[in-house]
């Protein structure tokens, strides 16, 4: 007689059996860290390491995009655009130098024309003393003088001609009047080139992160292609235990009474008794492939539940009833 027969197995099975369904009842973390430690794959350092990786590219990403609005945003400039800053001191500079060669140059042009007028004065002269030569002979020595002062004149005039050249300012003042627009576009070719320096820099980034993130998944893929899984079809991810690529608590019961049964197994391989109280969690179906999995691997199973009909009492080898036992043998 057994007042409580639950009691009594636990007792005599304590710490000499396991329970094969504990990885089906277990949380999924639980589960992952079962799994993990039975393949000798983890993926936590590397999964923390891809994270960081991947937010920081989506930094990167969001970075990139607004540089790129940037780009758009910035208006063109003209092709013969001057590379280098143009400052309005010097334009203005530029202006009095040129309008005071200008002022000098109408000075020199005062005295250019008394200087013609002088030269025309001399040019009568001479024609006058050249028809009278024969008869002004005594004038001779003025005629000369006035021909070499005619001459030194004349250098003097082409002299003043080639020194003082007028110089056009209204191309002068058209740049000044365009200095805005050209400080505007300079100002937007270097926007336009250090955004695009800065974009070339993000995206490189970028691409290293994408590369690292590569890297982390390639080894992890190579890692679960290597590793010697309990039960084909079955792998994780950072969220939990996978069976058939899909989340282990969407697979059938009977599929996961299989993998829980074989991640018993895998994990206690010298101990070939397995315990379980959670008979009631298992159909027909998961009862049969239970069967085939015990018989397959040589390990014996003591499974308890509640029967609820005669069929259940047949199956089982001991049942009890008020307190007391009986065997079916």
């Amino acid at each position: 007689k057994v007042p409580e027969p639950r009691k009594l197995l636990k007792d005599l099975y304590k710490l000499k059996g396991f329970d094969p369904l504990y990885f089906q009842s277990a949380k999924p973390k639980e589960r992952i860290e079962l799994l993990r430690d039975l393949v000798g794959v983890d993926f936590r350092k590397v999964d923390a390491q891809r994270k960081v990786a991947f937010d920081y590219r989506t930094a990167k990403n969001r970075e990139i995009k607004r540089l790129e609005g940037v780009m758009e945003s910035i208006d063109p400039w003209p092709k013969d655009l001057p590379t280098e800053p143009v400052s309005i001191t010097n334009l203005m500079n530029e202006l009095t130098a040129a309008r005071e060669n200008n002022d000098v140059l109408d000075v020199h042009k005062r005295n250019l024309t008394d200087i013609n007028e002088k030269i025309q004065e001399c040019d009568q002269r001479i024609e006058q003393g050249t028809s009278e030569i024969e008869r002004l002979k005594n004038a001779v020595k003025e005629l000369q003088d006035l021909r070499v002062t005619r001459t030194v004149t004349q250098i003097a005039r082409q002299k003043l001609i080639d020194d003082f050249v007028l110089v056009d300012t209204s191309e002068i003042q058209g740049r000044i009047h365009g200095l805005d627009a050209v400080i505007e576009h300079q100002a937007n070719r270097k926007n336009s080139l250090e955004t695009h320096a800065e974009l070339t820099k993000t995206n490189k980034s970028a691409d290293a992160l994408s590369k690292e993130i590569e890297d982390i998944d390639s080894a992890k893929a190579d890692a679960m292609e290597n590793a010697k899984w309990p039960l084909e079809g079955l792998s994780m991810d950072s969220e939990g235990v996978l069976y058939n690529g899909l989340p282990f608590d969407q697979a059938s019961t009977a599929e996961r009474t299989l993998i829980s049964v074989r991640m018993g197994m895998a994990t206690n391989p010298t101990l070939r008794l397995m315990i379980s109280e959670h008979g009631n969690d298992l159909d027909e179906e998961s009862l049969a492939t239970l069967q085939t999995i015990l018989e397959e691997g040589d390990f014996q199973l003591l499974l308890a539940f509640v029967t609820r009909g005669q069929e259940d009492e047949e199956r089982c080898a001991v049942v009890f009833t008020d307190g007391k036992g009986f065997t079916n043998e």
